[in-house]
């Protein structure tokens, strides 16, 4: 089982793929340089398609990030709205939602673990030198969906 795993911003993609037992294969950052929303909208498009075209058995992202700026969580609502009907129409597969703290829990085992804890538990978890900090959600975003994928097969189970 392969998992790609997003974390979306306005301004950055960060992405990773792993094996259903959290392995990481493969993950990064990708600038979106658009001055524009809708500018960074077209180009978010093209790179999740691109990787969607690639094996992958599940998707996974972050829920969006509702915070005080109305103008900025609007932004991420339309940029998420769109990234998620690609991803369904490249895949033909519905995106499994992992809310923030699911995200930090299962990479840190806090759910209110900050931006630094993150990125230290990813570089130490995946022995990576450097690691952005979008990169390291997208990384805990898989991490967060193969342990909501295992909860809801045992409750299935029960």
């Amino acid at each position: 089982m392969i998992i790609l795993g997003f974390d979306l911003s306005t301004k950055y993609i960060g992405w990773a793929t792993t094996d259903g037992d959290g392995q990481r294969i493969d993950s990064g950052e990708v600038k979106l340089n658009g001055k524009m929303l809708d500018d960074r909208i077209i180009e978010a498009t093209a790179v999740t398609a691109d990787f969607c075209a690639g094996h992958v058995d599940i998707i996974a992202t972050e829920s969006p990030f509702v915070g005080r700026n109305g103008k900025t969580t609007m932004a991420l609502g339309k940029l998420c709205g769109v990234l998620w009907a690609n991803v369904i129409l490249c895949t033909n597969k519905t995106p499994v939602e992992c809310t923030t703290s699911e995200v930090k829990k299962a990479m840190t085992g806090s759910g209110k673990a900050d931006k630094a804890l993150m990125m230290q538990m990813a570089r130490s978890r995946y022995g990576l030198e450097t690691v952005g900090e979008h990169e390291a959600d997208a990384l805990g975003v898989c991490l967060a969906a193969i342990a909501k994928i295992r909860r809801l097969e045992l409750e299935a189970l029960a």
